[in-house]
């Protein structure tokens, strides 16, 4: 059995020290952003479960991830 969906994680190792920000990459090639507003990720101490930034619905153009964080894409 494949996977249908895939995404990739990247966050800061010390919170609020080396960044403030954690990142989503999507299977279709859109970098997600989130100002970790909810969930905070730092280092290996808190790392997004997998579907952190998939509220359940197809991406669009920002989405509340699962882990209660506003995601939206970068550049927009």
């Amino acid at each position: 059995m494949q996977e249908r969906h895939f995404i990739c994680y990247a966050w800061a190792e010390r919170a609020g020290v080396t960044g403030n920000r954690a990142f989503a990459l999507s299977e279709d090639g859109v970098i997600w952003e989130t100002q970790m507003d909810k969930a905070t990720y730092d280092g290996m101490k808190s790392i997004p479960p997998a579907g952190a930034a998939y509220g359940g619905k197809p991406f669009m153009s920002s989405i509340g991830g699962s882990d209660g964080n506003t995601w939206e894409p970068v550049g927009n």
